[in-house]
């Protein structure tokens, strides 16, 4: 038998359609319409008869193969809210100015300002890792092992890690467990378990169950900082709470590398994280000026300590030693810690390293214009003395003040748009010309300390972009800000001097014989 040219579904669905568009007004159906009509009726019901068949064998094997109740596990909602994880080790803080400052260092990339090809950055030594403490002071306290909890608490219960919800409490986060809502309110009347009165949304609190059931609880843990936790442990009748704080342990690690597309990449390229890498840059910023002095083949090596919990990196510490090799010049500094605890650097001769002025008023950013007696305004079309540096930068930009002081003007001036002028002391004055906008509170009259956001980049007055204007005075005289002798902190104190400069010279050797054989060794001794 010759198979039809379509199957009967297509014909049929064809078919209906071009029966439903029949004009009413067509003549009737001859013999050969009426027998398609038949069929068409037949086969639509056959098929339709055959679906529902399906339909009813499908449903009756599943009625037969279902796992009866008797069989199944029990499941409960309390099983259901419940997952058992492992217990989180801490992690560090994230630098709240990361994100924003990541996005600009990686854009300061020096190919944009030298233009000629480069190779990849590429470090001049590997680190080297230590694990003894740091320096011989009074910071290396912080370098001693952590106390353990108690054993009860470190028992090997199967932890569970509830999240806070909103208008949560103690308690509906136990009754959500499969916890008894009586030891809920037990424990939120000891005295040290006070933090658990006023949990806030996305804290998370481990809980622990008691073996013997009953929806009892054997122990609690809750976060209250980066190293302090609150331990709560069922004894006999009753709860014990006991706030422990581990120390992390302080490991020195070494780095190097040579600078040659950007610091970020270098940085990347020697292991170091972003953090350290930004302290480095503040490190550094009264002396130098990124957005214009680092160069290809510019390198640098930093001493820095690395913090461990139950031998796991939970994050950075400070800078003990660093070297920047930039424009020819070489910058270093060294951490000193006194007896109260207080962290300052110095250079390897004691002098200050700090300035009273930054050297420029935005973090990263490209100079477009210099500080000349003569240039061409792209606006007015004429020659004219410009008696301030310009930083191309993205519209939005946070401008700091470079310097302590009391705002003198905070508003519209001709041909500079939203400025921001600044006097400290009664030598000398700083502007801020082109702002999108002001800080909060930065108004006439208001105080600023040096490193203060007092406004942000825009366009506004006689510009043709987004770029600062910023110009320093000196007993009312135009200086250019990039070249300018600027006031210097205050050399370290003489008592501390001696036992300084013995620390300093031993950081600067470790420095230069990072990735050497030398580095091997113990890095602090």
């Amino acid at each position: 038998m010759t198979p039809p040219k379509r199957s009967l579904l297509r014909l049929d669905v064809k078919d209906l359609g071009a029966g439903r568009s029949t004009p009413t007004r067509a003549p009737g159906p001859g013999r050969r319409a009426l027998a398609h009509r038949f069929l068409r009726r037949r086969v639509l019901g056959h098929f339709g008869l055959a679906s529902v068949a399906a339909g009813v064998a499908l449903a009756a094997y599943a009625l037969i193969n279902a796992p009866s109740a008797s069989t199944s596990e029990p499941f409960d909602a309390a099983q259901r809210a419940v997952a058992v994880v492992p217990s989180p080790s801490p992690t560090p803080r994230p630098d709240p100015a990361a994100d924003a400052t990541a996005t600009v260092l990686a854009s300061l990339d020096l190919r944009a300002h030298h233009g000629a090809p480069l190779g990849d950055d590429s470090t001049a030594a590997a680190p080297v890792r230590d694990s003894s403490p740091a320096e011989s002071e009074p910071a290396a306290a912080e370098s001693k092992a952590a106390a353990e909890p108690k054993a009860a608490v470190d028992a090997d219960y199967a932890w569970v890690t509830a999240t806070v919800k909103k208008r949560d409490t103690l308690s509906r986060i136990f009754e959500r467990h499969g916890l008894r809502i009586n030891d809920a309110y037990a424990v939120v009347e000891l005295d040290a378990a006070a933090p658990l009165r006023s949990i806030r949304p996305g804290q998370k609190i481990q809980l622990a169950m008691d073996d013997r059931g009953g929806g009892a609880l054997a122990a609690l843990r809750y976060g209250l900082g980066e190293f302090t936790t609150l331990h709560i442990a069922a004894e006999d009748d009753r709860f014990t709470a006991e706030v422990i704080t581990r120390t992390p342990e302080i490991r020195l690690r070494g780095a190097k590398a040579v600078i040659q597309t950007s610091l970020l990449r270098a940085a990347k390229r020697a292991g170091i994280e972003f953090e350290t890498i930004y302290d480095l840059a503040q490190l550094f910023d009264w002396q130098i000026d990124f957005a214009r002095e680092i160069q290809r083949g510019d390198q640098f090596a930093v001493i820095f300590e690395e913090r461990y919990v139950d031998g796991e990196k939970v994050g950075n510490g400070d800078i003990i030693a660093a070297e920047l090799i930039a424009s020819g010049r070489r910058l270093r500094a060294v951490r000193h810690v006194d007896e109260h605890g207080r962290r300052a650097y110095y250079a390897p001769n004691g002098d200050g390293i700090e300035r009273s002025f930054l050297r420029s008023p935005v973090k990263f950013g490209r100079v477009t214009s210099n500080f000349t007696h003569k240039r061409f305004h792209p606006i007015l079309k004429k020659w004219r003395a410009h008696r301030g540096v310009d930083y191309g930068v993205a519209h939005g930009t946070e401008v700091r003040s470079t310097g302590d002081g009391v705002v003198t003007l905070a508003g519209n001036r001709t041909g500079y748009g939203k400025t921001v002028t600044v006097r400290h002391g009664a030598k000398y004055t700083t502007l801020y010309a082109h702002l999108r906008g002001f800080a909060t509170g930065i108004k006439t009259g208001a105080r600023v300390k040096q490193g203060d956001v007092i406004g942000y980049v825009g366009s506004t007055g006689w510009a043709t972009g987004a770029h600062l204007h910023y110009e320093f005075r000196v007993g009312g005289v135009h200086r250019n800000p990039l070249t300018v002798e600027l006031p210097s902190s205050d050399p370290i104190a003489e008592r501390y001097k001696p036992a300084f400069l013995t620390r300093a010279d031993a950081w600067v050797a470790k420095l230069a014989h990072i990735g050497s054989p030398l580095a091997q060794l113990d890095i602090a001794h």
